[in-house]
């Protein structure tokens, strides 16, 4: 394999831990400190999502090129991160308001898959060349 795959792989992986960083200082202090734990999760099921759906979609598994696909998928990666954040501050959530109105609830949904875009992306890049490294 060659070493600027390596790179752009440690470049997406420092990305991710300093967005799960700023997510949880965000979350822990916008809302209730429990919803920084919501970071955790969001990462894990991003990374079942993406499994999931690199598993089933076998063209993109087998016929894809390797430059090409890791190249979407990582600026997918990077516009989601911006996409979500601005989407974040755009969901009127409000966990104290759960109690006193419906809607409330249709949000919190909302808001979870939000945040788990980003990480799908990023799992996404990860298991295609991961995939990618074991054909090799």
């Amino acid at each position: 394999m060659n070493r600027r795959y390596f790179i752009g792989i440690f470049l997406i992986s420092a990305a991710t831990l300093l967005l799960e960083l700023a997510l949880t200082r965000a979350l822990a202090v916008a809302m209730w400190y429990h919803f920084s734990f919501l970071v955790i999760s969001t990462a894990l099921l991003g990374f079942g999502v993406s499994g999931v759906t690199l598993s089933l979609w076998s063209g993109l598994r087998e016929h894809a090129r390797l430059d090409r696909t890791l190249s979407v998928l990582s600026l997918g990666f990077g516009g989601a991160i911006v996409l979500s954040y601005w989407l974040m501050q755009r969901i009127p959530f409000d966990p104290f308001g759960e109690v006193l109105h419906w809607s409330q609830f249709l949000f919190m949904p909302l808001y979870y898959v939000n945040l788990v875009v980003p990480f799908f992306f990023r799992d996404s890049s990860l298991l295609y060349f991961s995939r990618a490294a074991q054909r090799t």
